[in-house]
């Protein structure tokens, strides 16, 4: 868990699943992708590369805090993944990767920040990405790819959908991500926490692995703190880590034979809007 990039490892590690054919989802926030970086990325990745771009212009850039990373730097980066790419295309390769270039709507959520509320906003940001990406079309003698015109209210998710894709060229895809609110730890000052009393399954404790930067062990993705530590990779082996009595208890949990944690119970609230 973390940035993916930082690890010392990454290529090794991708190379390995690739030679295994086995399909690996890269998230990162985009800092690192630099021109040194993502030609390996690209080579070695079989799978899917998530560039985090939740906050898609100068204007919301800051709500991610203090990052340390200019919004030049940040969008020069997102930008150059996509060159790298479709040179790869333009060049007649058949890339063993795609990239989604992930955005965050928050109309209609709970969540506390304002990104995407409006169709024009997401018309202004879908613009954007289609004239850059017809531009490098041009830049590398590419045949115009045939963008659909799309239904700008589906992607503001205005239908009960999580998230909504439209495709920029082959392998590339703009995707509309409805804002969720982190377990529920950043909920707007105007809903309320209803708790919900009844034993709610979840199936991450079943399916997720995570290991945090210290070797903290959790089953969730959402639990960056290690609220749900299960033991700690440096100290046992994984298979005794995820079979040990932490982990089962935390499974039973989600079946209503243990108390859910408190995280989870924050979790599995449902924010209520103030009348």
């Amino acid at each position: 868990m973390g940035e993916p990039t930082l690890h010392p490892k990454l290529i090794e590690i991708l190379n390995f699943g690739a030679s295994k054919k086995v399909k690996t989802g890269l998230v990162t926030n985009g800092s690192t992708l630099v021109a040194k970086v993502v030609p390996k990325i690209l080579d070695s990745l079989y799978g899917t590369i998530v560039a985090s771009h939740m906050t898609p212009t100068e204007e919301t850039y800051p709500i991610r805090g203090k990052v340390g990373l200019s919004w030049d730097r940040y969008i020069g980066n997102i930008q150059l993944l996509v060159v790298e790419y479709m040179k790869r295309l333009a060049n007649g390769e058949d890339p063993q990767n795609e990239i989604e270039l992930r955005i965050m709507v928050t109309k209609g959520t709970p969540s506390n920040v304002n990104i995407i509320e409006s169709t024009d906003e997401v018309r202004a940001i879908l613009d954007e990405w289609v004239d850059f990406t017809a531009g490098v079309e041009r830049d590398l003698g590419m045949a115009p790819f045939h963008r659909q015109e799309p239904k700008i209210s589906d992607l503001l998710q205005e239908k009960d959908h999580e998230s909504t894709k439209y495709r920029l060229q082959r392998g590339i895809d703009l995707v509309f991500w409805k804002a969720f609110t982190f377990a529920n730890t950043r909920v707007s000052d105007d809903y309320d926490l209803q708790e919900n009393k009844e034993t709610i399954f979840c199936e991450r404790p079943f399916e997720d692995f995570g290991v945090l930067w210290n070797g903290d062990v959790t089953l969730c993705c959402m639990d960056y703190d290690g609220q749900l530590k299960i033991g700690n990779i440096q100290d046992e082996s994984i298979e005794s880590v995820i079979q040990g009595d932490a982990a089962n208890n935390l499974r039973a949990s989600m079946l209503g034979r243990h108390p859910l944690p408190p995280v989870c119970q924050t979790c599995k609230a449902k924010p209520v809007k103030r009348d």
